[in-house]
């Protein structure tokens, strides 16, 4: 089985990537707007219904920032954190 990572943000003003493996996607911070997760998404021709799941690696801003924006408008996606 393969792994794919694709980074969308990376830095201090926010962090968000995709693990996908075995027909899995998963949601690793969410640390930019909905909005930029969603273009960032699209441009690497992910669709956002194929996320199952958000992983938060810790609860700093640059990784939490859009979470709240991003669950309201996607509901499904279950949150793992610590």
């Amino acid at each position: 089985m393969s792994v794919e990572l694709l980074v969308l943000a990376s830095g201090s003003s926010g962090n968000a990537a995709v693990v996908r493996a075995g027909g899995v996607s998963v949601l690793v911070d969410v640390g930019v707007s909905a909005l930029q997760v969603r273009r960032r998404l699209e441009a690497c021709e992910v669709p956002l219904d194929e996320i199952s799941a958000v992983f938060l690696t810790h609860e700093h801003t640059d990784h939490v920032r859009g979470l709240e924006v991003f669950l309201r408008r996607h509901r499904r996606a279950p949150v793992w954190a610590t």
